[in-house]
C-alpha cells in the first residue's frame, strides 16, 4: 500500500508531466511552423485552418521528463516503488511508437509501412511477455471457462490488440481534444485497477501519461493551437494497448477480455464500425471518410465541443462499468456516471435520424 511520501511523489510526477508538456508546447508549435509541419484542413479532420501537427513531441517530452524525475525520486529513497520489467518494456515501446509516428508526421509514410512498424512494436511487446496467452470467456457462459492459446494464436491476438488500439486512438484524433481526452479518461479508469492489483510501477506510467494528456489538452481543446499528430497518437495508443492489457490480467497471462474491451469501448467500436462499412463498400480500410462516430454526431447537428464532451461521457460510462464489474466501485458511482451521460446526451439533443 502506498504511503504518504509515495503519494506526494506521484503527485509531483503528475504535475511535472502536465507542466512540462504545457511549457514545451509553445516551442514545439514554433518549431512546427518554421519547418512547415502543418496539418491542412481536410476530409478527416475538422480544423478550419492550418495547424501544427507535431504536438506529440511535447506529450512525449513531458512524459520523459516526469519519468526521469520519478527515477530520481526512486534513487533518493522518496519513492520506494519497485520498477518492474514491464515498466521498462512499455516505456521503451512507447518511445519507439512516438518516433515512428513522428517520422510519419514529417515524411508521410505509406499505410502499409505504418502497419509494418506497428506490428514490429506489437511483436516486441509479445516477445517480452506482454501478450495474450489465455482468454477468460466465463463472463459469456460459465462453462466456457478459460481457453489456452497456442503460441501462434497468442501472437496473432496480441498483434491485433496492440496494432488495433494504436490505430483506434489515431482515428479518434479527428476533433480538437477528442483523442487526448479519451486517453485521459481511460487512464483515470486504469489507475485504480493497477492499484487494486498492486501494480505500482504501472501506476507510475499511467500517472505520467495522464499528466501529459491533460497538459496537452490545455492547448488542444477546441479551438486547438496544435494537434498531437501521429507521434502523439501512436505514443498514446501503445501505452493504452499495453497498460489496458496488463491491467486486465488478474492471474498469470489470463485476459479478462470484457474488461479490456469495456475500458477502450469507444475507440474499438468506432474502428470496427468504420472498417466494416469500408469493407462493405469495397474500399480500403485506410480510405479516409466521414463515418467515424464524431463525424456522425456532427452531422446530427451538434457542435464540436458538444460532440467531444458527449464522447467523453460515453467513454467514462463504459470505464465505470468495468470498475463496477471488478468490484472496485459501488453502484451509486455507476448511477452518477449514468446521470452524467444522460445529461451530456440531452444537453444538445441531436437529430437521431441524421446519424447513419
Amino acid at each position: 500500500m502506498l504511503v504518504t511520501s509515495e503519494i506526494i511523489s506521484i503527485l509531483i510526477i503528475l504535475l511535472s508531466s502536465a507542466l512540462a508538456t504545457m511549457l514545451l508546447i509553445p516551442s514545439i508549435n514554433t518549431l512546427g511552423v518554421n519547418f512547415q509541419l502543418i496539418d491542412q484542413p481536410g476530409q478527416r479532420r475538422q480544423n478550419t485552418r492550418p495547424t501544427v501537427r507535431i504536438g506529440g513531441a511535447a506529450i512525449f517530452l513531458g512524459f520523459l521528463i516526469s519519468l526521469i524525475l520519478g527515477l530520481f525520486l526512486d534513487l533518493s529513497g522518496l519513492l520506494s516503488v519497485p520498477l518492474s520489467s514491464k515498466f521498462w518494456i512499455v516505456s521503451a515501446g512507447a518511445t519507439c511508437a512516438f518516433f515512428i509516428g513522428l517520422t510519419d508526421d514529417i515524411l508521410s509514410l505509406s499505410p502499409w509501412s505504418r502497419l509494418i512498424f506497428q506490428s514490429a512494436l506489437a511483436f516486441f511487446a509479445w516477445l517480452n511477455g506482454i501478450k495474450i496467452d489465455i482468454i477468460d470467456f466465463s463472463f459469456i457462459y460459465p462453462q466456457l471457462g478459460v481457453i489456452i492459446l497456442p503460441e501462434i494464436l497468442s501472437l496473432f491476438f496480441t498483434l491485433i490488440w496492440i496494432v488495433g488500439v494504436i490505430n483506434a486512438i489515431n482515428w479518434m484524433d479527428g476533433l480538437d481534444g477528442l483523442a487526448a481526452g479519451i486517453v485521459a479518461i481511460t487512464l483515470l479508469i486504469l489507475i485504480p485497477i493497477a492499484l487494486s492489483i498492486n501494480q505500482y510501477s504501472l501506476c507510475l506510467l499511467m500517472v505520467s501519461t495522464f499528466g501529459s494528456s491533460i497538459g496537452f489538452l490545455r492547448y488542444n481543446f477546441y479551438p486547438s493551437k496544435l494537434i498531437m499528430g501521429d507521434g502523439g497518437s501512436y505514443f498514446f495508443g501503445f501505452i493504452l494497448s499495453t497498460l489496458t492489457l496488463l491491467s486486465s490480467i488478474f492471474t498469470e497471462n489470463i485476459l479478462s477480455l470484457h474488461i479490456a474491451v469495456l475500458i477502450l469501448f469507444v475507440p474499438i467500436f468506432d474502428m470496427t464500425y468504420v472498417i466494416f462499412k469500408r469493407t462493405l463498400d469495397k474500399k480500403s480500410p485506410f480510405y479516409p471518410d466521414r463515418r467515424h462516430l464524431h463525424h456522425r454526431l456532427l452531422t446530427s447537428g451538434r457542435g464540436q465541443r458538444s460532440t467531444v464532451v458527449l464522447i467523453y461521457a460515453i467513454t467514462q460510462w463504459f470505464g465505470v462499468l468495468a470498475l463496477l464489474l471488478l468490484n472496485i466501485i459501488k453502484l451509486p458511482i455507476m448511477i452518477i456516471s449514468t446521470i452524467v451521460l444522460t445529461f451530456c446526451f440531452f444537453y444538445r439533443k441531436p437529430n437521431l435520424s441524421k446519424i447513419k
